[in-house]
């Protein structure tokens, strides 16, 4: 269960794409080394050679595509209302940087959480009337598996947020989630 900021994720994508894009440029060689061998060197006909390379173009891309469908977050595999958050509360840390450490529970039976953006808000409240003060959205890349719950503390600037105030009450909602079965 990590949970990582927009940055991390970036480097993380980047060296998953390197990966995959080594895998497929290895894929295509190979794919490339036997169809120069079916077209010049094989004893087949014409026909045959034709059926053979088209087959095996066909079978390299269904399996590049069933390989990468599975293994990419998309929305819609799990409803945003399945992952909750469990507690909120905020610390001021510097100038208008706040510390808000959230627990966010995943209570899907099957999808793993592999990305969320969240809304960090900021309340007022004064004798139980609130009012929202500012809202900063934010995505982290996450591994949170099913039926999991996960504490983070993220460093967040609140300009509009006096960070003598008593009376702000955070909370944090999750907007959008990708995730893999």
């Amino acid at each position: 269960m990590k949970c990582y900021d927009s940055s991390t994720f970036i480097f993380t994508v980047s060296i998953v794409r390197r990966y995959n894009s080594s895998m497929i440029r290895l894929i295509i060689l190979v794919l490339g080394i036997f169809l120069i061998w079916l077209l010049f060197y094989s004893n087949f006909s014409k026909q045959q050679r034709v059926v053979i390379s088209l087959l095996a173009i066909a079978l390299c891309a269904a399996g590049l595509w069933l390989e990468q469908r599975g293994e990419t977050p998309r929305a819609g595999r799990m409803a945003v209302a399945e992952l909750v958050e469990c507690g909120v509360n905020g610390k001021h840390s510097y100038r208008t940087n706040f510390d808000i450490q959230f627990c966010l529970q995943n209570n899907s039976s099957q999808a793993t959480v592999k990305r969320v953006a969240l809304k960090f808000v900021a309340l007022q409240c004064d004798l139980g009337d609130c009012r929202e003060v500012q809202a900063v959205s934010k995505e982290l890349a996450c591994d949170l598996a099913p039926s999991e719950r996960i504490t983070l503390t993220e460093n967040i600037n609140f300009k509009m947020v006096d960070p003598l105030d008593e009376n702000v009450v955070w909370s944090v909602q999750p907007t959008s989630v990708k995730a893999v079965f």
